[in-house]
């Protein structure tokens, strides 16, 4: 075309891959032979901001905003005695960070609470196996037996694993 080449004017696009010619800037149909031309030239897709506001949401409500939005979201588990089982923790890098399209970001989606092993409590006094029981959040439902006894016996057994909230009754002496 005996055309020489302009300034590229770079330019994101979310169908051109980076390098590749979007078009030109000039809508003449001829021009003078030796004619400089600008290129705009894709630098591929815009870059895309990891979302605020996904903290507590339900798992589902994160994966399609992050993939809407075209991240590459990765679910990863963690035990939270503060967020409910199934709701975001965090996301990883932070909300606010841009980053290239198609990027994976790490959802950290809570589990709820950690359970923990029923310690034993048989041969303890009421009162002291209240206290330990306290420690891991388990209320005491009903004793059967003297109020100030030993205890001789619990619905749940040493090494269970208990969240936090559960309800054992005892067996005093």
């Amino acid at each position: 075309a005996e055309l020489t080449l302009g300034q590229v004017v770079p330019q994101a696009d979310e169908a051109v891959p980076a390098e590749f010619v979007i078009g030109v800037t000039t809508t003449a149909t001829e021009l003078p032979r030796g004619e400089a031309v600008d290129l705009v030239v894709s630098t591929g897709p815009a870059p895309r901001v990891v979302p605020v506001g996904l903290e507590l949401q339900p798992l589902p409500t994160a994966l399609d905003t992050l993939t809407g939005l075209r991240l590459v979201p990765t679910p990863f588990e963690e035990f939270s005695p503060d967020v409910p089982a199934g709701a975001v923790i965090r996301l990883e890098p932070a909300p606010g960070t841009e980053l290239p399209a198609d990027s994976p970001v790490t959802v950290v989606v809570s589990k709820g609470p950690e359970p923990k092993p029923f310690p034993p409590i048989i041969g303890l006094s009421v009162d002291q196996a209240e206290r330990r029981l306290a420690e891991l959040g388990v209320t005491i439902s009903t004793v059967t037996g003297p109020p100030n006894g030993q205890v001789t016996g619990s619905s749940i057994l040493a090494g269970e694993l208990v969240l936090p909230g559960t309800t054992v009754a005892l067996t005093t002496r």
